[in-house]
């Protein structure tokens, strides 16, 4: 449950490193569907919507595995969202250890990580229509440049798209 609420995150939300271990639990709006990042990059904080299928990964994950590392954890009262077996607050080393072993796992030999996750998402919501600059808004970019280099998309994908 934890390793599918990562993954929603991470890829769904595209979402940082660093981002997405500072996500707390009260940052979850379920009824709107949004994500409040509190601590983007240079402060900045963005809301970030995800899908109906995310939300069912995210509340089961929530009130279901994350409930069952709490009992264990000595303090009870944690927002983070990620935490571990005993109750304590995931870094992102453990989370990258966890990407690398669900793509072991899963026999993916392509190189993995959090922040690839994040380029993935990019590149598909160019590849299925999503304007550069909405692209942008929902990373949380302030320049197209910095859009751009994450959207690993070839000149042959924008010639389909013309014809």
């Amino acid at each position: 449950m934890r390793d599918r609420a990562m993954l929603v995150l991470y890829y769904s939300c595209g979402l940082r490193r660093n981002e997405g271990i500072n996500v707390q639990t009260t940052d979850i709006d379920f009824n709107k569907r949004i994500l409040f990042v509190r601590k983007g990059k240079f402060g900045k904080q963005r809301f970030v919507p995800f899908t109906e299928q995310s939300k069912q990964y995210l509340e089961e994950y929530i009130n279901i595995g994350r409930k069952r590392f709490i009992r264990k954890a000595s303090r009870k009262k944690r927002k983070t969202l990620f935490i571990s077996y005993r109750g304590k607050s995931l870094d992102s080393q453990s989370l990258l250890h966890r990407l690398k072993f669900l793509a072991e796992k899963t026999n993916i030999e392509n190189k993995v990580g959090l922040h690839i996750l994040r380029h993935s998402i990019a590149t598909h919501l160019l590849q299925k229509g999503m304007s550069i600059y909405d692209i942008a808004t929902f990373l949380g970019h302030n320049s197209i440049e910095s859009t751009q280099i994450y959207t690993h998309i070839s000149e042959d994908d924008f010639l389909q798209k013309e014809i």
